[in-house]
């Protein structure tokens, strides 16, 4: 049981820094598409303890860079979908997260309602994508155990 535990953790955070790389990855390569000349996606800073992108772009294609970056995250998650099904539930803990991480981009575009749907809805997909994942880990280990080989 421990080594299921610890797989979902494993997955989780591997999603979750990967998604986090992406999101702001794309917040730069949309406003690099939209024409902004000068930006940087910083990983981490340690002055604050955040990741963000720093843009510097002539007016009117903000909601487009906010709302880009989630697309992009969900539209990879997407591919999840095609996959086997213990894999293909990676598709809602991409989507969670991926609307978590864009919920203060969205409040920026579209107010802070849109961040409390935004945050809300992602919880709860991640609420839901554990339960798949520890569920089909449980399933797994039931059947190895009854298993007589």
């Amino acid at each position: 049981m421990k080594k299921e535990v610890l797989n979902i953790v494993l997955i989780n955070l591997t999603i979750f820094f990967a998604l986090t790389y992406l999101h702001e990855i794309s917040h730069l390569g949309i406003a690099f598409c939209l024409g902004c000349k000068a930006g940087k996606a910083v990983a981490l800073d340690l002055s604050n303890y955040s990741t963000y992108t720093e843009l510097h772009c002539p007016q009117g294609n903000n909601l487009l860079i906010y709302v880009g970056s989630m697309v992009i995250s969900i539209a990879f998650g997407s591919l999840f979908i095609f996959l086997d099904k213990p894999t293909r539930n990676v598709f809602f803990l991409i989507v969670g997260f991926s609307l978590i991480l864009s919920s203060l981009d969205l409040a920026l575009a579209f107010g802070y309602g849109a961040f409390y749907a935004s945050f809300f809805a992602g919880l709860l997909l991640l609420g839901f994508s554990e339960f798949l994942l520890a569920s089909n880990s449980l399933d797994k280990t039931i059947y190895f155990q009854n298993k007589n080989f």
